[in-house]
């Protein structure tokens, strides 16, 4: 019996072409599935046009790729990517407004945030009970004292997005000045920058994500407030937020460009301020906002920021923008300025608080600020107002 004879055999080029292609094909799969799961995130076509409760997801960008690999390079690493230049109309800065505060300069970059967490909707925290909170309406709106001759110039420094940047956010909590500490409602590390910053006395606020113009491309982050939301769905997302942190005396905007030039979000806003008890900052992310006038209306204390100071993440801009803050303050009688837990901030702030020493300047906390000047008082320290009573 005659033995078995191989099968037939492609030539060894047609063999050559198999084997590459079925290599391409595997690394084709296997690089998909490692930038799928590094973005970790969904299509922005799956993102709803009006969010009601839980904010889509953010959306994918191809020019994160390069931002993200370098944040997931770094030791401290925030689940932030890089900022990206918009050419939304009406957004001067999606953080902040320029310094400047011109209308007219909109290339300022915006900051795409952190990935969406999700509401607990099955165990919300306890509410903090509210203290009843005497306003006079007569003060008028953003007043600030003029400083006498040869006396200290007041400033506020204000500190946002708090609870990511672990070392950064835990140094600049620590340091030895009364600066206004931020804190994003869903960041891993906020309730140990309120820990720190309760026990080095700091005023803490509460730092709510809102609707920019370019959502979705550019995210606010996790338990945003959107302009497609009804007034309880705003009620909910909020107290839920404020509730996380009894510590706060007030919220201020993290971007929020869409919504805060709203009146009828914002006026649900303030309400649920004024029931609470908490002051508002505007911090200015559009030309139009209307919420400091909402806030008036609703006689809920309230204060405008002035300088911004890391629109450029480099220690001289920094330190610039700080002597900028007191120039300001010098000539309006106060001034406040924000800035974020960056690397560069920390160092600028260290250096210009040793300067300031010999330049009569002094930090307080951002209520200081606000108006009516009668509202003021309600938020100092305990000992500071134990040493006023005696």
């Amino acid at each position: 019996m005659p033995p078995k004879q191989p099968p037939p055999q492609p030539p060894s080029g047609q063999r050559l072409k198999r084997v590459v292609t079925v290599a391409v094909f595997a690394v084709m799969v296997t690089s998909s599935a490692v930038v799928w799961d590094l973005m970790d995130v969904p299509n922005v076509l799956d993102a709803p046009a009006h969010p009601v409760i839980v904010p889509a997801a953010t959306p994918v960008d191809p020019s994160w790729s390069t931002a993200l690999d370098e944040l997931r390079d770094q030791d401290d690493k925030p689940p932030h990517p890089a900022p990206v230049a918009v050419a939304d109309a009406g957004i001067i800065y999606e953080e902040h407004l320029t310094e400047s505060d011109d209308a007219s300069q909109s290339s300022s970059p915006a900051l795409i945030t952190d990935p969406v967490g999700l509401l607990n909707h099955d165990n919300p925290p306890m509410l903090a009970v509210p203290v009843p909170l005497p306003l006079s309406s007569s003060d008028g709106p953003q007043e600030k004292v003029p400083h006498g001759e040869g006396s200290a110039v007041r400033v506020a420094v204000v500190i946002d997005d708090l609870g990511y940047y672990a070392s950064t956010s835990q140094a600049i909590a620590r340091l030895a000045a009364d600066i206004t500490l931020a804190v994003l409602p869903d960041s891993p590390l906020a309730r140990r920058v309120v820990e720190i910053g309760r026990a080095t006395g700091k005023e803490i606020i509460l730092h709510q994500p809102m609707e920019p113009l370019g959502y979705p491309r550019i995210n606010p982050g996790s338990l945003a407030l959107f302009s497609g939301m009804s007034d309880d769905q705003i009620n909910q997302v909020l107290r839920s937020n404020l509730a996380r942190f009894p510590e706060v005396v007030g919220v201020n905007n993290h971007m929020g460009s869409r919504l805060t030039a709203q009146q009828s979000p914002m006026n649900t806003v303030m309400r649920v301020l004024r029931d609470r008890n908490l002051f508002f900052l505007d911090s200015r992310t559009s030309n139009v906002t209307v919420a400091w006038k909402e806030a008036e209306q609703m006689q809920v204390p309230n204060a405008l920021r002035d300088v911004f100071l890391d629109n450029q993440q480099d220690h001289d801009f920094t330190l610039q923008q700080l002597r900028l803050l007191e120039r300001v303050a010098r000539k309006q009688g106060g001034a406040i300025a924000i800035g974020h837990p960056y690397t560069t901030t920390l160092t600028a702030l260290q250096a210009w608080l040793a300067e300031i020493r010999e330049r009569s300047v002094e930090v307080v906390r951002v209520s200081q600020f606000l108006a009516p000047v009668s509202a003021r008082q309600l938020y100092l320290p305990r000992s500071s107002v134990v040493a006023q009573q005696r």
